[in-house]
């Protein structure tokens, strides 16, 4: 069993093995065991007795050994899904559900107690939470009264370039409720995205951005366009994206909750840096590009991560038309693209190289080759210069080889067997410059992470099989 560093608290834990695969990749991919209980039975639709039984364990205000978390996630996928009145209903609880000092005690443990409690976190017990907060949270929430506390900003550098971004950092109350309304909000809005938005999503990664990559290109769209957004986080018309929020949440009460989080009084942007903005990114997005590119663009195929964007077509003029198209698009979201068509159209098959997702990609015959990028390796260097600063505020001096293993297996699908121990050892190199100490990242944890990361990439490539598939098919407007 491997462990890993908790990108959100700095705790390790054991990677538990599930169904699915092993999983190396971060917290959404994980089960901590407490979830493993009361497990979903593969119902079409469960009966009105078990809904009601579910309802109350996330309604409920009193801890118990049920899962509330899971038994909402069952609510909404077999109980709420089956039934346009019954999503409604469920809604319309939502605000209740965010109050529920159970759920926000497994949002606490998701962003560490440490983050949120700091020295007062070790007078609590595993199964010990600062109920007496929670309840008061709880009231505020309830009468209307709850108000948000003042952002922190931090400057960050920018990976790969020069010069630092901001991010935004709320404060504990803010931070626990954002993370329990993400837990909330995702199992209602996620599974209704388009397939091939991967970013800031459970069970999807970059292994199946450049899956899809590479299926695309071997289909023979060997085109690319390539570009971000600019300041998507920044720009984006926060009141558009409210709007859409509304509607996709049947006119949930918990709107006005959301709308304090993300600071009403902010007419546009979103914190960068708040747990629910990479979604309600998603949700904005996912209203007015990749719906509308769908539906109206069938020369060609839109992959999306968060703000960074390709299409692949099969001729230049197929690429030139959708980059246009694409600039345009985005203009009437009440956003910019960053790249010009001179710098954003790629001939892959011509054997140009192409710089996306932290990775290289090229032509080699019929496929895509993907490699390592400078950007990778400079995000690798910022996150164990971030853990480590988390990890010595919080007194602990070890574990941060765990950060360089779960590198190690997301960049896998980019990484040939043979080259495993040099890569192993430029990692150790890394960690030395941040005089960060490896000595527990050895060859044969190097090897097992990599192949784990490698099945991952191989299902991935499976899933995004079915994924091109259903794209196909979609009925278009």
């Amino acid at each position: 069993m491997i462990g890993y560093i908790d990108m959100n608290c700095g705790v390790r834990r054991n990677l538990i093995f599930c169904s699915w695969g092993p999983s190396i990749l971060g917290p959404q991919a994980v089960f901590p065991k407490h979830q493993l209980r009361n497990p979903i039975m593969p119902y079409e639709s469960i009966s009105r007795k078990r809904h009601h039984y579910l309802k109350r364990d996330y309604l409920g205000n009193r801890f118990s050994e049920v899962d509330p978390l899971q038994s909402y996630t069952e609510d909404v996928e077999h109980w709420a899904r089956k039934a346009k009145t019954r999503m409604h209903h469920l809604c319309q609880d939502l605000l209740r559900a965010a109050a529920n000092p159970s759920l926000m005690a497994i949002a606490i443990d998701q962003i560490g107690r440490r983050e949120i409690l700091g020295e007062h976190a070790d007078g609590f017990g595993s199964n010990q939470y600062p109920w007496d907060w929670f309840r008061s949270i709880r009231q505020r929430i309830l009468d209307g009264t709850f108000r948000r506390g003042k952002f922190t900003k931090v400057k960050i550098p920018k990976i790969g370039k020069s010069g630092f971004r901001t991010i935004e950092i709320p404060d504990a109350e803010s931070r626990i409720l954002g993370r329990s309304l993400l837990n909330l909000l995702t199992p209602l809005v996620d599974p209704e995205f388009y397939q091939l938005s991967i970013g800031f999503r459970p069970k999807r990664n970059l292994a199946h951005g450049i899956a899809a990559a590479q299926l695309l290109f071997e289909r023979g769209h060997r085109y690319m366009v390539a570009c971000d957004i600019r300041d998507a986080f920044g720009q984006v018309p926060k009141q558009r994206m409210i709007q859409i929020l509304r509607s996709r949440l049947h006119q949930s009460p918990v709107i006005w909750l959301i709308e304090e989080l993300l600071d009403r009084s902010r007419k546009c942007g979103i914190p960068q840096g708040h747990s629910l903005s990479p979604l309600c990114m998603n949700v904005y997005l996912d209203n007015n590009l990749d719906r509308w590119w769908q539906e109206s663009q069938l020369e060609s195929v839109l992959v999306r991560y968060a703000d960074d964007i390709a299409v692949f077509a099969e001729s230049k003029q197929a690429a030139i038309a959708a980059y246009h198209s694409l600039q345009q698009r985005i203009q009437s979201c009440g956003l910019k693209l960053k790249e010009g068509p001179e710098e954003a159209v790629y001939d892959l098959g011509g054997g140009d190289r192409v710089q996306w997702l932290g990775m290289s990609l090229r032509c080699a015959g019929d496929s895509l080759k993907a490699s390592l990028a400078d950007s990778s390796w400079d995000k690798l260097r910022a996150t164990l210069s971030e853990m480590k600063l988390r990890l010595q505020k919080h007194d602990v001096e070890h574990g941060l080889h765990l950060s360089g293993l779960q590198w190690l297996a997301q960049k896998a699908i980019a990484i040939e067997e043979l080259s495993v121990p040099a890569v192993t050892d430029q990692i150790r190199c890394v960690g030395a410059d941040l005089q960060v100490n490896m000595a527990q990242l050895t060859d044969d944890l190097a090897v097992e992470a990599w192949t784990i990361g490698r099945d991952i990439a191989s299902r991935a490539r499976v899933e995004v099989v079915d994924w091109l598939a259903e794209i196909k098919k979609a009925p278009t407007a």
